[in-house]
């Protein structure tokens, strides 16, 4: 080898090494983003992998939401489960509404004291308010044109002057209680649903009122006001006697004593608990939870003459539950006062819901059944076997000021000298927090907003605040029917 060739050796050997190594590192450093890139895909893969699980588990553990909630009653319908257990009246007529109907109310932003426009079937047809004078009040409540006065006045929308002036045949100012003869209340029904279980349920349920009260159901005959038992859809009832056939609609869902006889407290007489006047010392709103269409089943009656002299009841027949007409089914519209949630109707009454029907209708325990303390009812030689101990004492009847704690016992024995329902004592209960100025520490009312509607009937509302830590008595929001010429071409079209 020349001495050429061996200078181009030695030059060009390490040139050609170095190469070899550069290229090695790149392919080294190739595979090495390969290999991240791959890691990367993996790990990514096995997070979406994880997070979907996840989801899945919440979906399947978490609360129910509104389409798994009606799904569920539902299943539980058709098997035949107890669905009172775990449903509450509002849910179930909710959810049966939801699947009969087509349009879909939750997408309405304003309330109306009376509901929105329906169809001959009373589904929603729109988010305007009623223009008609029949519908549906707080979701099981029934009421036609002879309501509509009592509805409005009652709950502090209208005045009486202002609603008879609108709805001219709506004439009943109150609630209309069934007559009273011989010191017994009458009650004629019939039953329009061929099922054994549902009639016994029905008949199940009459007992238990008929053996506390004065209340007697009796089949009808030839009575021109009587209550008829039907299918439909929902749960629904007039309050009070409406004169003529009478339904309680008993709808999928709804055919279990506990539901039957909240229908049937509306229907002699009382609304749900949750609108008493002194509510808020008893319950607690999610304001923020409540639909906002849905924001006037939760109005109070103005009048504390309502609550009949008893305590406010959690566990009344006529207490709705805790997730009525929630927003978020994950989250309670309202709790008690301690955090614990309401769970509704039961399958017997309460000993409130006992001392306000015999209050009511005049029973013969009404006089001598709230004794002093200390004093039975017949005397210091009646059997003492003859009655169960006392209960506890109330809490106060009222949320502030002086008001009254009351206790009950019950006849162990059937026997003549037994009043209905039992007995009760009274004595005096002093809340320490004073009660506030009723319609006095508002501020001053808003303008009425612009009426719902140009021409025929339409509805407006105005507003008002309470000032930053002042309590206030009353309605934060007031609405009244707005009177326009009928619209072109319009039917005028009443449905009684």
């Amino acid at each position: 080898m020349g001495k050429t060739s061996i200078t181009y050796f030695l030059l060009n050997v390490p040139i050609q090494v170095r190469d070899s190594i550069d290229s090695a590192m790149r392919m080294r450093r190739q595979r090495d983003v390969n290999a991240d890139g791959k890691r990367i895909f993996i790990v990514g893969s096995i997070v979406i992998f994880l997070v979907a699980v996840g989801a899945m588990i919440l979906v399947i553990m978490g609360p129910e939401d509104n389409f798994t909630l009606c799904e569920n009653i539902h299943r539980a319908t058709l098997e035949k489960q107890d669905v009172m257990k775990d449903y509450d009246i509002t849910e179930v007529n909710e959810c049966q509404r939801d699947i009969d109907c087509s349009f879909d109310s939750k997408a309405c932003d304003i309330p109306c004291p009376l509901g929105f426009e329906k169809d001959y079937t009373g589904c929603d047809i729109n988010c305007q308010c009623a223009s008609s004078s029949m519908g549906y009040f707080q979701g099981d409540i029934f009421f036609n044109d002879l309501d509509v006065n009592s509805l409005l006045v009652r709950y502090g929308y209208a005045s009486e002057q202002e609603t008879a002036a609108i709805f001219t045949e709506s004439d009943r100012a109150t609630i209309q209680p069934w007559p009273k003869k011989l010191n017994k209340v009458y009650v004629p029904y019939t039953i329009n649903i061929p099922d054994l279980n549902i009639i016994n349920a029905i008949q199940m349920t009459l007992s238990m009122i008929k053996r506390q009260t004065c209340i007697e159901f009796a089949t009808r005959s030839e009575e021109k006001d009587y209550i008829v038992f039907d299918n439909g859809v929902g749960c629904w009832s007039r309050v009070g006697k409406g004169g003529g056939k009478q339904r309680i609609v008993l709808g999928r869902g709804c055919r279990y004593p506990g539901f039957i006889m909240h229908l049937v407290m509306h229907a002699i007489g009382f609304e749900h608990q949750h609108v008493r006047p002194d509510r808020d010392g008893y319950i607690r709103i999610d304001w923020e939870n409540v639909r906002k269409d849905k924001t006037m089943n939760f109005a109070k009656i103005r009048k504390q003459s309502q609550t009949m002299g008893s305590p406010y009841d959690t566990e009344s027949v006529t207490h709705i539950g805790s997730r009525a007409w929630s927003v978020n089914q994950q989250k309670y519209t309202f709790a008690k006062v301690n955090g614990e949630p309401v769970f509704g109707q039961r399958a017997s009454l309460a000993p409130g819901d006992v001392m306000e029907a015999n209050y009511l209708y005049d029973c013969d325990n009404k006089k001598r059944d709230i004794v002093p303390e200390g004093i039975g009812g017949h005397g210091e030689n009646e059997e003492a076997s003859m009655w169960t101990d006392w209960t506890q004492w109330s809490q106060c009847t009222g949320t502030c000021g002086t008001s009254e704690s009351v206790r009950h016992r019950s006849c162990n024995i059937t026997d003549l000298k037994c009043p209905y329902g039992g007995e009760w004592q009274r004595k005096a209960c002093v809340r320490v927090i004073p009660c506030p100025v009723a319609e006095g520490q508002w501020l001053a009312w808003d303008s009425w907003e612009k009426c719902s509607k140009t021409c025929s009937l339409g509805y407006q509302w105005r507003k008002r605040k309470c000032p930053v830590g002042v309590t206030c008595e009353g309605h934060s929001f007031m609405g009244r029917y707005c009177v326009h010429p009928p619209c072109p071409g319009q039917m005028s079209e009443r449905q009684g």
